[in-house]
């Protein structure tokens, strides 16, 4: 299985809604093969899931501002 391959079973996956949703995303900014999945995954998450990748994504932003460049 290729990389498209995954990322468009798990397109496949999601409500129209969601998927549509991607989408947008995707034409407003752009995105890679990569940024395309990872907005499949979180489109797919349920809101618990969600709210976990919001901490993640703080804590992330934290060490990144600890860290000099």
């Amino acid at each position: 299985m290729t990389f498209d391959d995954l990322l468009h079973d798990v397109l496949a996956q999601l409500p129209a809604a969601r998927r549509e949703a991607v989408d947008a995303m995707v034409g407003e900014f752009g995105a890679g093969p990569g940024f395309r999945f990872l907005l499949a995954l979180l489109a797919g998450a349920t809101a618990r899931e969600r709210q976990l990748v919001r901490l993640f994504v703080r804590e992330l932003e934290r060490l990144e501002s600890e860290t000099p460049a």
